[in-house]
């Protein structure tokens, strides 16, 4: 069934994908629960962030020690590992 545009009043939006037409007072309808729902979810996130456990100076310095030391012990490994094996890949291939 084809729509036909001229008995349609020349008021609001039209979609030429779907052939309907779109009431004026919608997009703006649509808009308005968009804004109310990202405003809602500001508030959401400020309340939770105040709910947060926020770490002291010295706690996050000894944190940062912590995971510096653990990555340097992990790459020494890793190229020890590395080493080991491509020695023994290279005395297999000769």
């Amino acid at each position: 069934m084809e729509a036909s545009s001229s008995n349609w009043q020349s008021s609001g939006l039209q979609s030429r994908v779907l052939g309907v037409r779109i009431p004026p007072g919608l997009p703006l309808i649509l808009h308005m629960k968009v804004f109310s729902r990202i405003t809602k979810f500001i508030t959401e996130v400020k309340v939770e962030l105040q709910k947060v456990s926020w770490s002291d100076r010295n706690e996050l310095i000894g944190s940062t020690g912590v995971v510096i030391i653990s990555t340097a012990l992990l790459a020494i490994f890793i190229a020890t590992v590395d080493l080991i094996i491509s020695r023994f890949i290279s005395i297999l291939l000769r």
